[in-house]
């Protein structure tokens, strides 16, 4: 069920108040004012979902540069022996290795904690964006809705 104060998603059945608001949870259907604030709160909570898809995408892009930098570096990092020598060898005490596997894991972990939160937040979008359509054809039953969460 989806609390009509914060927008939250209640799995508790037995709960009398939201755990997140500490309102009284709605279990019949929506009057007009109810029917209000859910539209209200399910646009504040898409707003809040694409400004976290923002924030996610920034990782995801610095997550990627940085990647880059250090894939580059790691290239770097191949020296020549010597002066007579003819095949580079990958260097592990020079700065450029340091810096590539640095870039190298940094970048990773930001495309990946990116990645997931760009997932989480579309997929938090689209179930409010349905909920809402629902809301606003005045096809949504608050109490059917919280049965079929059962």
């Amino acid at each position: 069920m989806i609390c009509i104060y914060c927008g939250r998603d209640i799995k508790e059945d037995n709960l009398e108040k939201c755990p997140f608001c500490k309102k009284d949870i709605v279990r019949e259907d929506l009057d007009k004012e109810q029917t209000r604030q859910l539209s209200k709160t399910l646009h504040n909570t898409i707003n809040r979902s694409k400004e976290k898809f923002d924030n996610a995408m920034v990782f995801v892009v610095l997550g990627g540069i940085l990647f880059l930098i250090g894939f580059l570096f790691f290239f770097l990092a191949y020296k020549l022996p010597s002066a007579a020598a003819h095949d580079k060898v990958l260097t592990v005490t020079c700065p450029e290795f340091w810096v590539s596997m640095t870039g190298l894991t940094g970048g990773l972990f930001g495309l990946i904690f990116g990645l997931i939160n760009v997932f989480i937040q579309v997929n938090r979008q689209k179930k409010t964006m349905k909920i809402l359509k629902l809301v606003q054809n005045g096809k949504y039953s608050h109490s059917t809705y919280w049965k079929k969460e059962q």
